[in-house]
This record gives structure tokens, C-alpha cells and sequence, in this order.
């Protein structure tokens, strides 16, 4: 088998705004997208802003990331940054942070690492952290299973002191959302059905508590 060029890691970002913080926690600001970079040069350093799908900031990516991310992009590979990860610390400030994985490789092997890709995407969305620094062996993997491959490592969770985890997967109001987006007939269903079983236990309660 060929080597195979290939970087994948995981980084932070930090929030710079209070306002990001209802993008980051909307529905808009999944667990598992694929973001946006916005490269901004100035004479002292460079910004490295993320947007969510919908084209909204949710923050900028430290030094050490932009830095693995520009080498990346100066290859001219194919480059993801997936949302992993969003704590809170307690400052007074009250600002976020989180966690992205940067996975790129040449666009000459999209036929097997985009799908490759969409997989560690859906393993994030489900709360599952995997493991994407890889070897030669596990790349050929992705090339001999044309992406269907996964990785059985896993990555230890965060657990930094002044920070708490207040998002890793996708909730069950967020893959409502989602199959709303998406027309799904099924899944709206069951999201209709549920919020009508939430108003009758509401209804119920009130009755029961004023006795009728």
C-alpha cells in the first residue's frame, strides 16, 4: 500500500464574545459539524475565527491550532474541523471554550477520507471520542474500506479545573431539530409525539393538583 499523508488532531478554541454564547448552545451549533475557518492576518498575529454552518462566530482557535490548521491548508490539503466539545468555566467573566478535531488530508484521497471523515463526525455527534492521530496501518484501513473504517481508540475527556463539560453529543431536542431540517417523516412524528405527551402530563398535573 501507498503512504498515505494524513494529519488528525484535537484542538481548543475559546469563545471571545458573550454573544457567542447562545449560538454555541443553540441548535444551530452542533457537536460534530463542520466548521467554518476564517483566517485573519494582522502585523501582530493571526485569528483563526470558526462559524457554525449558518455562517455565525462561535469563537477563535488558540495559537498552536491555527498554527497545525494554516500548515494544513498551505499543502492544499482537504481540511475538516469538527465541533467536539464546549465547557464553561467559572470565571466572571463567564467565557467558553471547547474542543475541535482537525482531520485533512489530500483531496487526491477523498473518495476514501471523506466518508472517513463524516464517520468521526457522526461518532462525536454521539458523545464518542475517537481517537484520530493515526498509523500507516490504520490509514490503509481507510483506503482498503473506502472509508467505511472507524477508529477503536478513544481520546480521554477534559477535565480541567475551573471548567465543567456542558456539551459533547447531540441531545434529543437538538436530533429533533435535525430531522425537522431534514423532512424526516418519522422522526417528526416522534418529536410531535412526545411534545403532546409533554402537554397532556402538564394538563394532568394541573388537574389533579386543583382537584378536578
Amino acid at each position: 500500500m501507498p503512504v498515505v499523508p494524513y494529519f488528525g488532531t484535537y484542538g481548543r478554541f475559546s469563545a471571545t464574545d458573550s454573544a457567542q454564547h447562545p449560538v454555541l448552545f443553540g441548535a444551530d451549533t452542533l457537536i460534530g459539524d463542520d466548521l467554518t475557518v476564517r483566517l485573519e492576518q494582522s502585523a501582530k498575529s493571526d485569528t483563526a475565527w470558526l462559524d457554525n454552518r449558518f455562517g455565525a462566530c462561535i469563537g477563535a482557535l488558540d495559537a498552536a491550532t491555527v498554527g497545525q490548521y494554516r500548515l494544513c491548508r498551505a499543502k492544499e490539503w482537504t481540511t475538516h474541523v469538527f465541533l467536539a466539545s464546549i465547557y464553561a468555566t467559572d470565571k466572571e467573566d463567564g467565557l467558553y471554550w471547547g474542543e475541535v478535531v482537525i482531520i485533512a488530508y489530500p483531496s487526491a484521497y477523498e473518495e476514501s477520507f471523506g466518508p472517513f471523515a463524516q464517520g468521526v463526525s457522526e461518532m462525536l455527534s454521539d458523545g464518542i471520542r475517537p481517537s484520530v492521530e493515526l498509523q500507516q496501518s490504520s490509514l490503509n484501513e481507510i483506503l482498503e474500506t473506502n472509508g467505511a473504517w472507524r477508529p477503536s481508540g478513544r481520546e480521554p475527556a477534559l477535565h480541567p479545573r475551573g471548567s465543567a463539560l456542558v456539551k459533547d453529543h447531540h441531545s434529543f431536542n437538538e436530533r429533533m431539530v435535525e430531522a425537522a431540517r431534514k423532512r424526516n417523516p418519522g422522526c417528526l412524528f416522534v418529536g410531535w409525539a412526545f411534545i403532546v405527551f409533554l402537554v397532556a402530563l402538564a394538563v394532568f398535573a394541573l388537574m389533579k393538583l386543583f382537584g378536578f
